[in-house]
């Protein structure tokens, strides 16, 4: 007998969500209808608005991944001008270096005296 009321209940309870579901159908539709005939316009406008709105979300995604990617050649270009910089630091300290390690020949000397002796003998 337990076991009998069991499957009636289990019955009864299919029975009951199927007339539930069924009704829910019903409101629905009817629901569609009355907002078809009250505001014809309010459900092209809501189909308008849900496709701007898709249509927006795709473009900030893709907006989102092109500012991500600028950012990230951004750091790069950073990185390669400060590199650069530093070799050219480097490269002016050897150019430095150099000119203090060559000194003045004599020939030289002679010819910057000659010159300057020439200017004193215009003025």
């Amino acid at each position: 007998m337990g076991v009998q009321s069991l499957d009636d209940l289990r019955t009864e309870s299919e029975k009951v969500k199927e007339e539930l579901q069924s009704l829910l159908n019903s409101l629905v539709n009817e629901n569609e209808d009355v907002l078809a005939d009250v505001h014809p316009m309010l459900k092209t406008d809501y189909k308008t608005i849900k496709k701007q709105i898709k249509t927006q979300k795709d473009e900030n995604e893709q907006l989102i991944k092109q500012l991500i990617q600028l950012r990230k050649e951004t750091g790069q270009t950073k990185q390669q001008i400060s590199l650069c910089n530093l070799r050219i630091n480097e490269l002016e300290k050897i150019l430095v270096d150099q000119n203090k390690a060559i000194p003045l020949q004599s020939e030289d000397m002679s010819n910057y005296e000659y010159d300057e002796m020439q200017e004193d003998e215009y003025y």
